[in-house]
């Protein structure tokens, strides 16, 4: 059964950007950026092996796969009426 984008999506981030949140939160303090763009390269080639299109993979940056992930969220918790209807 296909996957679609979105999901896989979703799936990358748990493993890669709340990693790197939890991290934060754990020692009061962010990695350095040069660990954070290279455990997140890790992971957008990951996506990659998972099969997630390059455009739709947010592990290019950690300010894209924050963003990536809220908006996912928003829309989870908050779906518009076409998503309510399906």
């Amino acid at each position: 059964v296909p996957v679609n984008q979105e999901d896989l999506v979703v799936t990358l981030l748990a493993f890669s950007y709340n990693v790197l949140v939890g991290i934060e939160l754990l020692e009061g303090r962010r990695l350095s950026p040069a660990d954070e763009d290279a455990y997140l390269h890790l992971w957008r080639y990951v996506g990659y092996l998972l099969g997630i299109e390059e455009g739709a993979n947010p592990c290019k940056s950690y300010g894209r796969a924050k963003a990536t992930l809220e908006s996912i969220i928003v829309h989870i918790l908050e779906p518009d009426d076409d998503s309510r209807k399906l």
